[in-house]
Formats: C-alpha cells, sequence, structure tokens
C-alpha cells in the first residue's frame, strides 16, 4: 500500500482543518426562502418549517403572487390599509440556541404607496413555551422602486430555544393603501465548530501515516 510522505500529510491535515473551520461560518435555518411553495395556514402560530402570514383588523391581506418576484416565480406580498390600528406580515420559526449569533436578511420593495405606513423587521427570541423573551428591531423604511436588502442580527438571550423572523407593515397612526413584495429571505445560524481535540486528532493521524511510511 502507498502512504502519503509527511509534506503531504501536513498539507492534508491543514486542509481538512481549514475546510472545518470554513463549514463552521454559518448555515442556512430558513425554509421557503423565495415562496417558491405554499406558505402556511394565514394566522396559524409559526412553527418551523415554513411561512405563515399574519393579519390585523383592517383591509390587510397576506399571500404570495407572481407579479414582481426579485429571483424565481414568486414572491411574498403584504397588502395594508388606509385604516388605523391596523397590521399585516409574515413569520418563520426556526430552532435557536442561547449564546448563539443569528442574522435575518430578506429584499423588499413597495409600489410607492406606503410612505406613511410603519414597516417593522425583527427577530423575536421564544422561550420553550413559545413566550417571548426579547426582541431585536429594526424599522428602516422599505424603498420604492427596485428590492432593497434588509437585515437584523442578535444573540440569542438566555432560555431561547426558538427564534422568530417577522416583517410587518402597521398603520397605528393611519397611513396609505399599499402593498410590500418581499423575496430570497434567509435566516443564517451558527455552524458547528469543531472541537480543539478533533483538529489535533485529525493531524495526529495524518503525521501517523507519514510515520508509518517512513518506518
Amino acid at each position: 500500500m502507498k502512504f502519503l510522505g509527511l509534506t503531504q500529510c501536513l498539507a492534508l491535515a491543514v486542509a481538512l482543518t481549514f475546510t472545518s473551520l470554513a463549514q463552521a461560518q454559518g448555515v442556512e435555518l430558513g425554509s421557503n426562502l423565495g415562496f417558491e411553495d405554499p406558505m402556511g395556514a394565514l394566522n396559524n402560530p409559526a412553527v418551523p418549517g415554513n411561512w405563515f402570514g399574519f393579519t390585523g383588523p383592517g383591509a390587510t391581506g397576506v399571500g404570495t403572487n407572481t407579479i414582481d418576484p426579485r429571483t424565481g416565480a414568486t414572491h411574498a406580498e403584504v397588502v395594508i390599509a388606509g385604516v388605523g390600528d391596523s397590521f399585516a406580515g409574515i413569520q418563520q420559526a426556526v430552532a435557536a440556541t442561547e449564546g448563539e449569533t443569528y442574522t435575518f436578511s430578506f429584499f423588499a420593495r413597495t409600489d410607492g404607496n406606503l410612505f406613511d405606513v410603519g414597516h417593522e423587521y425583527r427577530i423575536e427570541w421564544l422561550d420553550a413555551g413559545g413566550t417571548e423573551l426579547s426582541r431585536v428591531q429594526l424599522t428602516d423604511p422599505v424603498v420604492d422602486g427596485a428590492y432593497a436588502p434588509f437585515s437584523v442580527s442578535g444573540v440569542a438571550p438566555v432560555g431561547t430555544t426558538n427564534l422568530r423572523a417577522v416583517i410587518a407593515l402597521q398603520s397605528f397612526q393611519g397611513g396609505t393603501t399599499g402593498t410590500a413584495r418581499i423575496d430570497d429571505t434567509s435566516i443564517i445560524g451558527p455552524a458547528a465548530v469543531p472541537e480543539p481535540g478533533s483538529l489535533v486528532l485529525i493531524a495526529l493521524g495524518a503525521l501517523g501515516m507519514a510515520s508509518r511510511r517512513r518506518r
């Protein structure tokens, strides 16, 4: 049997180490990211596995459409009317671990009529019973015209077992009627980081092969 030389084994060990570290940069936790599949039933609790829409009072609506996707054939659509104390949006829950960092991002645009309607996007940290512990929320305006990227990140607090990614429109102060279109979502969480002992074993294994080759 032919064995690798010392230099080749060391190179292999280094390559495996860097590959393991690269894989630890983050993983996609979300599903139905581009809304190509149907969303879950409207106003149902957000359980891991899909996007769910929610609506409040007034002439609001949530669903998918093929009018103006950023990529693919479909996008999500949130419609809100100019009625005070109204809201609508989409949400998706995924498993999360306390102390870890997560990032929720997406692309969105409006039809130009939502200049005085509130736009919110956030990460809600949930405990095992589904109770919200805290949230990281931003309210940047959704740019009219072309799709624009939006992102929010945070560290899961103690007690977190799930996070809920939310995009919402609200007209608690009144507002105009309009539509927000959402596409290409992402919920990135931490990948498993190799234990230092595992990396040492990789290196020792490579050196062992080299030593055996030399004998």
